[in-house]
């Protein structure tokens, strides 16, 4: 609601004020008089404030992006460790040091009984007495309530207090205060909290500068200016709704019927699906990567490397998150959190192996360099019809639950390996043969053969922990 609201008043100040000096004008009946009658005291115009007013509630409603400010502040006052928003920078692991130390010297000053007394109140209560409600909804209960009666009382004595600010600032304060921010988390929310501020004064900078051309713009180009400035409005406005969603934003939404299972067949149902899901999006974007190479392709490889990105963040995503749910597991469910980690770190290092293959392939074509040779091209075809046949196998026992192939699957899987040895060796021979051959074909090449083996060792490694997991349960 503060953000909403200041927005709202930054925005309906600037058309109400712009309506009024229109209305103005027609009432004096000349479109070239001085503005002086807009520096009397001004009546809203409750009917305008009502319907924007209406809008902005709906906007909390339907907003995406106002959904992502709120998940932003809620993220970097959670309690909750995990998969952080913001990254570490070099101010920030500062401030964490010089924090320590501070922390250091203050405990060999403060006597060890208060301490003790300090660390009771930080003490969670068991849980036959905990109430329902979370932990960080009540807090920001208590951080609202605290920043609008200080809004309230600085908006009485006239005082320009920005809304967002001290709602945010209220919100990072408390959260730092009652130990939310660990050693685990400090350095990422401090990055966010600068991000955030910086932001906005960014946000002011790039505003004036922005107003200071708009009005030029209009001062010298007229009615022309004035359409031409319409039309670009519009567009950024449609732009800014079709723009494709980030891969983070992405990875987050999809998220993962693991990380929301609770018990242990939940877990087993969700981790059958995923892998499922993951190893057949796996053999798609690995096939289609090295025919896209093959024929110099570069639209379909962009394409796969957009979605090998996906993957990739989609595992990752679910490997930051692994510690709640194996919180929620139950203490004689040790099997099945083992079968958790073995899957999310399968799952991460084949999409961090198929991500190794789709990007240099992009950027090879992309740069316009020469592309495979047709021993190469016969070699790696070669490699692809084995590596689809291993898949295949894979994924049909992943979907059956029936391991009886395994055996099979690991011949396949070493007689891909000696085709690997002997690509690997005729490269090998064709640099000595050919010295003049294209280097950066040879080290895509190479590069294709050794992130397909460990592609291909880490899916075995999956598929044999889903078997083990599927025994012990029965």
């Amino acid at each position: 609601l503060a953000f909403a609201g200041n927005d709202l008043v930054n925005f309906i100040g600037v058309p109400l004020a712009g309506y009024d000096a229109w209305r103005i004008a027609g009432e004096a009946g000349s479109e070239t008089m001085m503005m002086g009658a807009l520096e009397d005291p001004a009546r809203a115009n409750f009917l305008l404030l009502g319907i924007s007013g209406i809008i902005m509630v709906l906007t909390l409603f339907f907003s995406k992006k106002s959904q992502h400010v709120t998940e932003t502040e809620l993220s970097l006052a959670s309690q909750h460790e995990g998969d952080e928003r913001f990254g570490s920078t070099l101010i920030s692991r500062s401030l964490v040091r010089a924090t320590l130390v501070m922390n250091t010297m203050w405990t060999g000053l403060i006597p060890a009984r208060v301490q003790k007394a300090i660390d009771r109140r930080f003490e969670p209560l068991p849980a036959e007495e905990r109430s329902s409600a979370p932990y960080d909804m009540v807090r920001a209960v208590v951080n609202l309530t605290a920043a609008s009666i200080l809004i309230a009382i600085a908006t009485s004595y006239k005082l320009p207090l920005s809304t967002t600010y001290v709602v945010f600032m209220v919100a990072m304060g408390s959260s730092l205060a009652d130990r939310s921010w660990g050693r685990e988390s400090a350095v990422y929310r401090i990055t966010g909290v600068m991000a955030v501020i910086s932001g906005w004064f960014i946000t002011a900078l790039g505003g004036f500068l922005i107003a200071l051309a708009v009005t030029a713009l209009l001062l010298w180009g007229g009615w022309i200016a004035v359409a031409a400035l319409t039309a670009l409005c519009a567009w950024l406005l449609v732009r800014s709704h079709l723009k494709t969603p980030q891969l983070k934003e992405e990875a987050e939404k999809a998220l993962l019927p693991l990380e929301t299972a609770e018990t242990p067949d939940e877990v087993l149902c969700a981790c059958i699906g995923e892998v499922c899901t993951t190893m057949q999006e796996v053999t798609r974007i690995y096939n289609r990567t090295l025919v896209a190479v093959f024929k110099e392709n570069r639209k379909v490889l962009k394409e796969m490397v957009r979605d090998s990105n996906r993957l990739f963040e989609e595992a990752r995503t679910r490997k930051y998150n692994v510690m709640p749910t194996l919180r929620r597991l139950q203490q004689c469910d040790i099997d099945t959190g083992h079968f958790y980690v073995q899957v999310t770190d399968y799952l991460s290092e084949v999409t961090k192996a198929l991500i190794h293959i789709t990007r240099p392939a992009f950027e090879h074509i992309d740069n316009n360099h020469e592309g495979m040779s047709k021993e190469q091209i016969v070699d790696l075809m070669r490699v692809n019809d084995q590596v689809e046949a291993i898949f295949d196998k894979i994924n049909a026992m992943l979907a059956t639950k029936d391991f009886s192939e395994l055996d099979l699957v690991l011949e396949l899987r070493d007689k891909l390996f000696d085709t690997i040895v002997e690509a690997i060796k005729s490269q090998l021979r064709r640099i000595n043969d050919s010295p003049s051959g294209s280097t950066r074909a040879g080290v895509l090449y190479l590069t294709i053969l050794n992130e397909t083996k460990t592609m291909m060792l880490q899916s075995r490694n999956l598929l044999k922990s889903q078997q083990y997991f599927l025994e012990a349960k029965k």
